[in-house]
């Protein structure tokens, strides 16, 4: 399977628990893969097959920036439903969401969450 990988994207949004975090807002940093069968977009020239990166990200921006959620869990699992809803041919996400401030400040705190289908839900938190 091909995969489409997103390194770094920068967003800023008022997820937390804490009432600084809603207040302040915070810079999140998102790491993904998307995997899918890229052969139909790259030998027929057709990005209608393929996912436009540049319109993930503003579309990310755009979700990740709707609401405020206590919990990044909540967020990364929202994100990638839409995400699946919007891509039906991507078959797997792999997501790491980077939260920069909070209960732990100077550490960056990291969610993972892995996606083999839209059928599959699994998140895993680590710090």
């Amino acid at each position: 399977m091909d995969q489409l990988r997103i390194k770094d994207l920068e967003i800023f949004a008022y997820h937390g628990l804490f009432p600084s975090e809603k207040e302040l807002g915070q810079k999140f940093i998102i790491d993904a893969s998307l995997s899918y069968d890229m052969t139909k977009a790259a030998t027929d020239l057709d990005l209608e097959a393929s996912v436009h990166y540049g319109e993930l990200c503003q579309q990310w921006t755009t979700w990740f920036q709707e609401t405020t959620e206590d919990l990044i869990e909540t967020v990364a699992y929202k994100l990638v439903e839409r995400t699946f809803e919007t891509y039906p041919i991507v078959q797997e996400i792999k997501l790491e969401l980077k939260k920069t401030m909070g209960a732990y400040s100077s550490t960056t705190r990291h969610l993972f969450s892995n996606h083999p289908s839209s059928q599959t839900k699994s998140l895993y938190c680590s710090r």
